[in-house]
C-alpha cells in the first residue's frame, strides 16, 4: 500500500445503516485547491472546472446568502467549495457531505465539527463561520478561505532545514496548544493538516492548523457527543498516529503532542518515523518499535538539542512525553536562539485531563487520568480486529443511497438562515403588525392546577436559545413553551432577533433573568431540550448598543452576557448604565475597556464580573475597590499579561469574593500573600502563575479554599502530594495544563 492510502483515517463508527461493521477510509473533507487556495491534501482529488458531478453547481445559492463559485475539491466524506458571501461580498470555503454520508452519525460529527472550531479563536487555527442544512438534506459548513499550500505539498519538494522547520512548529505548537487548552483534541495532527500561508495574515501568523473532523470536545456539554468517538475505536492517520491511539485506547492532548513529533520528524526527514507495508503494521511499529534518530535516518547531522526534543515527543508513554506543546514551542524557540534546551525534567511535572470529562463554566472537575498498559494478548486481539476491517473494507461495496439517513439528519437538526444585514437600517424600516406587538408571555394555569408562565413565540422565526435557571438545559424559543414562574430564563438572541430588535420589546418586564447578545457555537440539542435547532452566525455585523437600548424596560434583567462581542465598546456604557437591576456582568473578549467598566453606575452592585483578556484593568479595579456585594470576579490574561501588588491589594478589599480567576497574571508569592486576607474565597483559579512550593504556608492562611487551579512546570509530583496531604479540606486540586 502506498503512502496516501496509509494517510487515510480509520474509524470503527459504522455510518452505513446495514448491520456489517466497516471502516471509514477517510473520516473527512479536506480542504484543498489551486495555486490561488493553497488548501490541498494528498487525499483529495483536484476537481475539473467544470461542474458536472450532479451536486452543486456553480450560481448555486446556498443558505441564501452563499452562491457557489467553483468546486475545489472532492474528499472521502464529501465536497468543498469556493463561495461568495451575497450580502458581504467575501470569499469563503465551504464544505459539504456527500448525500451517500448524510446520516444521523455524519450529521452529528460535522456538527461537532464546526463546533470545535467556533470553540476557538487563536491566529493559527482556520476559522469557521456558518452552520447549516441546504434543502434539508446537505449539511455544510463555511469556514475561511486560505491562500498558501499544505505542508504535506511543500514537503514533496524535499524537506526542511531546521532553520525553516521551526518557525513552522513553534507556530503548530502554539494553535494546538490553545485547542488544547479548549478542551479539544485535533486527533489527526499531519502535513496534509497544516497549512502554510503565502503572506502573513492580519494578526501576522503563516501557519493554520485545518480539519478538526475527528477532534473531541474534552469539555462537550452534550454527552451524546462524546459517544461520536469512544475507546477501541481508532481516528487518525496511521503514519501519524500515538500508540495509545493505535490501541483505541482513551486518549488526551499527549496524542496530538506524539503526532507532531512525527510531523516534525517527517518535515526535518523526509520521511515519517514508521513506516509498515500496511496500515496495520505501521500501528504496531507505533506501539513496539523505538523511533530511530533522525541523524540515522536521514544521514544527516542534527544538532543533539532537537534530537532529544523529538524523541522526548515520540515517547511510547504518555507521562514520558512533554506535557505541553506551550513548553515544547519554548524549547524550539531556545534552539533557534541558540539557548540550552532541558526536556528531561518535563516528564513528571503534570498530570493530564482526560478527553471524557467535563468541565462546568463555575465549578470545573477535572480527574487525573491514569494510563494503563494492556496485556500482549489484548493487543493481539485489537490487531487482528483492525486487520479484519481493513480486508471487510476492501471487499465491501458502499451501499447506494442513505435517503431514511438524510431524512433523520433533517429532523434531528432543522438549520435555519442566516441573513447578516445592517440591523439598524432593517429595524426602522420594517413595518410592525399588530400582532408582531403583542407580549410573548402572559399567565395560564398549567396541568398540575398551578399558575405558570406560557410563551407563545413565532413559529417560524427562530429568536435563541432560552437556558433555563442558569443550568445547562436549554429550549428553543420557538413556538409555545411553558415555565413555572420562578425560573430563572436566560435569552441567547439568535441572528435573526438582532435583525428584528422590535421583538425584544415584547418580552414583559420580568420575562427574562438574563440575556446574552452573542451567539457562540451551539451544542447539539439535548432530547427533549427544544425542537433542534443549530445555527452559527455568517459574522456579527449587529449594533450592540442599539439591542442593549431595548433593555431597560426588562426590570427583572440582572445578567448582560457580551462574551466575544467584538463590536460591543464603551459606547454601550451609556445604554448598560440604564439596566435597573444588573448584577452580573460578561465582557470578556470585546472592545470594551477597563475605564469604561469603571464607569458603570452599579458597579459596586455587581455580584460576578467576567473581564478576561482585558485592557486597563487596573482603572477597573479601583472603581470595584471596597465592592460589598462582589462574589466573582474574573480576570484572566490580562492584555498587559500582569496584575500589580496594588492592583491586587485593591481586589483583596472585596471581601465577599468567593471565587477569583487570574490565570496568567504573573502572580507570585507576594501576591498570594495579598489575596490570602480574602476571608471568604473558596475557589482560586491561577495557573499559569509563579505560585509553587514555597506558597504552601501562604495557603495555610486561607483556610475556606475549597479549589484551586495551580497548573504550572513548577509542581513537582513530590509537591503535588505535599499540597494535597496538608491542604485535605481542598476538594479539588488541578495541577494540569
Amino acid at each position: 500500500m502506498n503512502h496516501n492510502d496509509q494517510s487515510q483515517s480509520f474509524s470503527g463508527i459504522n455510518t452505513d445503516p446495514g448491520p456489517n461493521l466497516s471502516l471509514e477510509c477517510q473520516d473527512s473533507t479536506r480542504l484543498t485547491g489551486g495555486p490561488n487556495l493553497g488548501l490541498t491534501d494528498s487525499n483529495i482529488t483536484i476537481a475539473p472546472a467544470q461542474l458536472n458531478d450532479g451536486k452543486l453547481h456553480a450560481l448555486d445559492i446556498v443558505g441564501e446568502n452563499y452562491e457557489i463559485i467553483s468546486l475545489i475539491g472532492v474528499g472521502g466524506m464529501g465536497y468543498v467549495y469556493r463561495v461568495r458571501h451575497r450580502i458581504l461580498q467575501k470569499q469563503y470555503a465551504m464544505k459539504t457531505l456527500s448525500s451517500q454520508h448524510v446520516s444521523e452519525i455524519a450529521w452529528r460529527r460535522l456538527q461537532v465539527e464546526a463546533q470545535a472550531i467556533a470553540r476557538m479563536n487563536h491566529p493559527n487555527i482556520v476559522g469557521i463561520h456558518n452552520l447549516g442544512l441546504h434543502e434539508d438534506r446537505l449539511p455544510y459548513y463555511v469556514m475561511d478561505l486560505l491562500d498558501g499550500e499544505a505542508l504535506a505539498d511543500r514537503l514533496k519538494r524535499g524537506s526542511l532545514t531546521l532553520a525553516q522547520a521551526l518557525p513552522i512548529f513553534i507556530e503548530i505548537c502554539k494553535g494546538l496548544a490553545y485547542a488544547h487548552k479548549k478542551g479539544i483534541i485535533h486527533r489527526d495532527i499531519k502535513p496534509g493538516n497544516i497549512i502554510l500561508l503565502k503572506e502573513p495574515d492580519s494578526s501576522g501568523a503563516t501557519v493554520k492548523i485545518v480539519d478538526f473532523g475527528i477532534a473531541k470536545l474534552s469539555g462537550a456539554s452534550d454527552p451524546n457527543n462524546q459517544n461520536l468517538t469512544c475507546i477501541g475505536e481508532v481516528f487518525g492517520s496511521p503514519y501519524y498516529m500515538s500508540p495509545e491511539q493505535c490501541e483505541g485506547k482513551r486518549i488526551d492532548a499527549r496524542s496530538d503532542i506524539y503526532s507532531v513529533g512525527c510531523t516534525l520528524f517527517e518535515a526535518l526527514v523526509g520521511h515519517p518515523p514508521f513506516k509498515g507495508n500496511n496500515p496495520v503494521q505501521t500501528m504496531v511499529m507505533h506501539q513496539s518499535h523505538e523511533p530511530p534518530s533522525m541523524s540515522a535516518a536521514s544521514g544527516k547531522n542534527f544538532p543533539d538539542e532537537i534530537e532529544e526534543l523529538v524523541a522526548t515527543l515520540l515517547a511510547k508513554v504518555p507521562m514520558d512525553r512533554y506535557q505541553s506543546l506551550d513548553k515544547v514551542a519554548e524549547d524550539l524557540q531556545s534552539i533557534a536562539a541558540g539557548r540550552e534546551v532541558k526536556t528531561k525534567a518535563l516528564f513528571d511535572t503534570h498530570t493530564f485531563l482526560a478527553p471524557e470529562e467535563q468541565e462546568g463554566e463555575d465549578q470545573p472537575t477535572r480527574r487525573l487520568a491514569t494510563g494503563v498498559i494492556l496485556a500482549i494478548a489484548t493487543a493481539t486481539v485489537l490487531i487482528a480486529a483492525a486487520s479484519w476491517f481493513f480486508i471487510t473494507k476492501q471487499n465491501e461495496k458502499v451501499r447506494g443511497t442513505k435517503q431514511v439517513g438524510a431524512k433523520a439528519a433533517a429532523t434531528a437538526v432543522k438549520a435555519q438562515a442566516v441573513k447578516v444585514a445592517s440591523t439598524t437600517s432593517d429595524t426602522k424600516a420594517k413595518a410592525i403588525s399588530a400582532t408582531e406587538k403583542q407580549p410573548f408571555s402572559h399567565i395560564v394555569v398549567g396541568a398540575d392546577g398551578k399558575q405558570v408562565k406560557q410563551f407563545d413565540f413565532p413559529k417560524d422565526n427562530y429568536l435563541g436559545r432560552m437556558i433555563i435557571n442558569e443550568g445547562r438545559e436549554y429550549w428553543s424559543a420557538k413556538g409555545s413553551r411553558q415555565f413555572p414562574i420562578s425560573t430563572k430564563l436566560e435569552l441567547v438572541a439568535s441572528p435573526q432577533l438582532m435583525d428584528q430588535l422590535y421583538n425584544l420589546e415584547r418580552f414583559r418586564p420580568d420575562d427574562l433573568w438574563g440575556m446574552r447578545l452573542f451567539l457562540q457555537a451551539m451544542p447539539p440539542v439535548k432530547p427533549g431540550s427544544g425542537n433542534g435547532e443549530f445555527m452559527l452566525p455568517e459574522s456579527y455585523e449587529s449594533d450592540i448598543e442599539l439591542a442593549i437600548k431595548h433593555l431597560p424596560r426588562l426590570t427583572g434583567l440582572k445578567k448582560l452576557d457580551l462574551m466575544e462581542c467584538p463590536n460591543a465598546t464603551d459606547k454601550c456604557i451609556t445604554q448598560i448604565n440604564k439596566l435597573p437591576s444588573l448584577t452580573i456582568l460578561r465582557a470578556s473578549k470585546t472592545s470594551i475597556s477597563g475605564k469604561g467598566l469603571s464607569e458603570l453606575t452599579r458597579i459596586k452592585e455587581l455580584e460576578k464580573l467576567t473581564y478576561s483578556e482585558g485592557t486597563q484593568v487596573s482603572t477597573l479595579l479601583k472603581a470595584l475597590a471596597g465592592s460589598k456585594k462582589l462574589t466573582l470576579l474574573k480576570l484572566d490574561r490580562p492584555a498587559n499579561q500582569t496584575l500589580t501588588l496594588s492592583d491586587l491589594k485593591l481586589i483583596a478589599s472585596c471581601k465577599n469574593l468567593t471565587r477569583l480567576d487570574l490565570d496568567d497574571c504573573k502572580l507570585d508569592r507576594e501576591g498570594l500573600a495579598i489575596l490570602a486576607t480574602l476571608p471568604n474565597l473558596k475557589m482560586l483559579y491561577a495557573s499559569g502563575n509563579k505560585i509553587d512550593e514555597s506558597c504552601l504556608p501562604i495557603l495555610k492562611q486561607m483556610p475556606s479554599l475549597e479549589e484551586v487551579d495551580f497548573a504550572s512546570p513548577s509542581w513537582t509530583p513530590h509537591c503535588q502530594k505535599m499540597l494535597r496531604r496538608q491542604f485535605p479540606q481542598i476538594n479539588t486540586i488541578i495541577f494540569d495544563e
